[in-house]
């Protein structure tokens, strides 16, 4: 996603911290269920 945001900026006046997933990406790839598990989240696009 991030890659593709950098490649529509080049046109468009996008605010570099708008575009800033790396704290989502950590949510991500350290979910856990209710009793602890990690959770695979499979992308599907």
């Amino acid at each position: 996603m991030t890659e593709a945001i950098d490649e529509l900026r080049h046109d468009n006046d996008i605010r570099d911290g708008m575009c800033d997933f790396d704290k989502l990406v950590d949510i991500i790839g350290n979910y856990k269920d209710k009793e602890g598990n990690p959770v695979v989240i499979e992308a599907k696009f």
